[in-house]
């Protein structure tokens, strides 16, 4: 998948539930959007810091 499209379609989740009171998290995964975990991450740590998001944290464990 193209990045672009990805990001376009994470911006996408985020503006859909802006909609309601709470964020439907439950689905902001990288499994829904169809990606790896790595790829995901990256995206969104990308996105943060370009500062088209906030108001999430990214937590990376080993385990």
């Amino acid at each position: 998948m193209n990045n672009f499209k990805l990001i376009f379609r994470i911006l996408k989740y985020i503006e859909a539930c802006m909609e309601y009171e709470s964020f439907d998290d439950d689905n902001f995964t990288a499994s829904h959007f169809g990606v790896s975990k790595a790829l995901f991450l990256n995206i969104l740590r990308t996105l943060l810091e370009a500062g088209y998001i906030s108001g999430i944290k990214i937590v990376t464990d080993k385990c």
